[in-house]
């Protein structure tokens, strides 16, 4: 009898995920899984939970249920092996996070002083490697309130690379960038995916810019992953909120939700 195929375990992998915000249902049964290697562009109507889900995945939020990251289950961690877990996964923030008062470089070196033991110089050589891989070599000296919005959001990007990541996590990398700009940062990340070969997965609420820098397609709906698959399918599914939402039509069972204030 031959040996079967091993089968690599999942990067992430949730199961029955349940997460309130202020008393608010936001998060509801959840499953969901991220092979190794991937590349995952997840989807949905503005206010769905899309960065609420994502902050969940990196242990920035409590929650219910089951989810594994890396092999690890986040419930089973003490606070120590938590943090360590965090060094192993890249998260780019919507709002960048940055601080503004301090350089590139200095932006860098603060979370390579706090968790590692590197010397000064050790630090500034790893943080300018960073911000060269990005593009920003030459803008170490600058401050992060003279950025344009892309040059911060490829900051980020250095920061999330930093400790070389085996998960790469993207919240909205092109929000607020104009469509010249926003390609530039896709096809950024799409480099750093290959070059590390780390597994991607990223979130936004217009999915057409990235569905090209993707291998799969996950909608965000109703607290749960209401569909998967690839862009050309989504427009054949037999899910009418599906359909609606990528085609952008202003009639559907969306609407109604759309207008709704939610998390």
């Amino acid at each position: 009898m031959e040996a079967s195929a091993t089968v690599a375990e999942p990067v992430l992998e949730a199961a029955d995920l349940c997460l309130s915000y202020r008393e608010r249902p936001v998060l509801q049964g959840l499953d969901f899984r991220l092979v190794p290697g991937q590349s995952y562009l997840l989807t949905g109507p503005s206010g769905a939970g899309k960065t609420t889900l994502l902050k969940a995945f990196a242990g920035l939020l409590p929650f219910q249920g089951e989810l594994r990251v890396l092999g690890q289950s986040w419930a089973a961690l003490t606070p120590a092996q938590s943090r360590q877990l965090r060094t192993r996964i890249g998260f780019v923030f919507q709002r960048a996070g940055l601080f503004d008062f301090l350089t590139c470089l200095e932006n860098l070196t603060v979370p390579l002083q706090q968790r590692t033991s590197l010397s000064r110089a050790e630090q500034r050589e790893k943080a300018q490697h960073a911000l060269e891989e990005v593009g920003l070599g030459d803008a170490a000296a600058r401050r992060v309130h003279e950025l344009s919005g892309g040059m911060q959001k490829r900051l980020g990007i250095a920061r999330a690379l930093l400790f070389s990541p085996e998960l790469l996590i993207c919240d909205e990398p092109t929000a607020g960038l104009d469509p010249i700009t926003g390609r530039s940062i896709l096809e950024l990340l799409a480099e750093v995916q290959e070059r590390h070969s780390v597994s991607f997965l990223m979130a936004t609420s217009n999915p057409k810019p990235a569905r090209h820098f993707t291998e799969k397609i996950g909608m965000l709906w109703q607290g749960k992953i209401g569909w998967e698959g690839k862009w050309e399918d989504a427009f054949q599914s037999g899910t009418a909120a599906v359909q609606q939402f990528f085609k952008g039509a202003l009639e559907g069972p969306l609407t109604e939700e759309l207008a709704v204030d939610r998390v």
